[in-house]
């Protein structure tokens, strides 16, 4: 059997679950699974969730990217998932994390493979890792590997999939035996080298290699105007990488089916 997966204009074919090798997709939370917060006029496909504080940039409510509400709707329904992020998701016991979860686990999502898993600052063997340090993700994704590997779920390198909004989180990714894909494209936030909307639909896919926003054509989005943040600080390693980073270098990314 065989599914046709199509998000906007592109369209992939993929073996059903019962033929096919499992897979994993990891995300960055902050600017990926969610976008800048009270920018409601600027990316009216995210939900603000009221009540629930988003501590990241300087903190506000808690807005969910199009691809969050939406992952029902990628290749990444029929797989397993994992989070790796930068930031530490709003604490320990937060509802930001309670949030984020139970997107990740919504019917018919496969989520955790029915386990309920803590975060990394609670434990050290989890899918949920919070406060890795930009840059060196990849390694995190080994150990989500490993998680699942423990509960008998053997995953395939070439079947792990991550995404982030940032070029220098995204960009070491070459060196591993992993797919990463930068998203968050066509709205990018200057004042901090971060997305601003977070993952959009269309950019869930199961493209192979390392693959750079500088890398896909995109159409942007009109730039928001942004006010200054103290505790938004640009990361030159982003900037560096948009300015710098030449198509040749970037593996093969044609949308494929998997193993």
């Amino acid at each position: 059997l065989v599914q046709l997966f199509c998000v906007s204009s592109l369209c992939t074919t993929v073996a059903s679950q019962e033929s096919e090798q499992p897979c994993l997709c990891v995300f960055d939370v902050d600017r990926t699974l969610t976008g800048k917060q009270g920018a409601r006029a600027e990316c009216p496909q995210n939900m603000h969730m009221q009540g629930v504080f988003d501590s990241a940039y300087g903190g506000g409510v808690l807005a969910l990217s199009e691809a969050t509400q939406r992952l029902r709707e990628t290749f990444c329904v029929r797989c397993y998932v994992g989070i790796v992020s930068a930031g530490g998701v709003s604490g320990s016991g937060s509802a930001e994390r309670s949030v984020i979860v139970e997107h990740l686990t919504a019917s018919p999502l496969l989520g955790f493979g029915g386990e309920t898993p803590q975060w990394s600052d609670l434990v050290a063997d989890t899918p949920l890792f919070q406060g890795q340090p930009d840059g060196t993700k990849q390694y995190a994704v080994t150990r989500v590997r490993q998680w699942y590997a423990e509960k008998h779920i053997q995953i395939k390198e070439a079947n792990t999939f991550f995404f982030d909004d940032r070029a220098s989180n995204v960009a070491p990714f070459r060196d591993s035996p992993y797919n990463a894909r930068q998203i968050s494209c066509a709205s990018r936030d200057h004042a901090t080298g971060t997305g601003y909307c977070g993952a959009r639909l269309s950019e869930i896919l199961p493209t192979t290699g390392t693959l750079l926003c500088v890398d896909s054509p995109v159409t942007p989005t009109a730039e928001p105007v942004h006010e200054h943040n103290e505790a938004a600080v640009p990361n030159e390693a982003d900037q560096d990488l948009a300015r710098h980073t030449p198509a040749a270098n970037v593996r093969q990314h044609a949308p494929v089916g998997l193993e």
